[in-house]
């Protein structure tokens, strides 16, 4: 069981040749995924960004949508926010970008982004995204 944002959710869905390679790869290597539950809310928002710019039909985003909770092993509600505040604070992320980071190391599982900033931020706590074959 691996923890992952909504990079590598939307990755999967709308991601280039390579990004979606390396989250098919990161999906044989374990497909058990868990993520907070907003991250609903987020990929909904990237997908939405997609529709009103355009590049994708609402009848799309409305299947990718369908199809991301199937592909989300289990959607986290329960949260400590004032460990998610703290890191958020000590580390300069958004809540939301926490909450990611947070379930990883409350449940001692590897969290997975495609966000280098995120990543930087958080070395030590972010897995590399492995490369698509």
């Amino acid at each position: 069981m691996i923890v992952v944002d909504c990079t590598v959710i939307a990755d999967f869905f709308i991601g280039n040749a390579e990004m979606q390679m390396s989250v098919q790869s990161l999906l044989e290597m374990d497909s058990e995924w868990i993520a907070p539950v907003l991250w609903r809310y987020e990929f909904g928002n990237v997908l939405l960004k997609e529709v009103r710019g355009g590049r994708m039909s609402a009848d799309l985003m409305d299947r990718y949508l369908a199809a991301g909770e199937k592909l989300i092993f289990e959607s986290v509600v329960d949260f400590d926010a004032s460990k998610i505040a703290e890191m958020s604070r000590a580390r300069d992320l958004s809540f939301y970008d926490a909450s990611y980071v947070w379930l990883g190391q409350a449940r001692g599982l590897p969290f997975y982004t495609r966000d280098g900033k995120l990543a930087r931020k958080c070395e030590g706590l972010v897995q590399p995204m492995p490369v698509g074959e």
